[in-house]
């Protein structure tokens, strides 16, 4: 079975709120969050606050070296190829989203691969918060 598991980042403070934490339901994460906001700011929690947390979730794939992967991180292939996790909506899947390098003759400047295929591919260099300068 593959372990739920996730990670919150404060967008407003610029560091990890929780590194590893299981949900166990909607009130439960509610509360845990509304408790982080007030013990690290002292000030009432409201809601525009708790959209400060970003949660991502553990894709239940590791990297070429065993580290977890969760959504958000970054990524560098075999071949050198840098890249994001990301949830794609449309295909209702996990992907793994680099730059077009190869052939500037297409209209896309992303390609977006699978990231069961990339993830044994691959290890971890970042993540979209603390290292952002890695994709651009």
């Amino acid at each position: 079975m593959r372990e739920i598991k996730f990670r919150a980042w404060d967008k407003r403070d610029n560091k990890w709120a929780f590194t590893e934490f299981d949900i166990i339901g909607e009130t439960w994460l509610f509360g845990l969050l509304e408790q982080y906001c007030r013990d690290t700011k002292g000030d009432v929690t409201t809601i525009e606050r708790i959209n400060d947390i970003d949660i991502q979730q553990f894709t239940g794939l590791k990297d070429s070296t065993g580290n977890d992967i969760y959504e958000g991180d970054i990524l560098k292939t075999v071949k050198g190829v840098i890249g994001e996790v990301i949830w794609e909506d449309s295909r209702s899947t996990i992907s793994f989203k680099y730059r077009n390098r190869y052939n500037t003759n297409y209209n896309f400047q992303y390609i977006w691969k699978s990231l069961f295929w990339a993830a044994s591919r691959s290890i971890v260099i970042g993540n979209i918060f603390e290292t952002p300068k890695l994709i651009k």
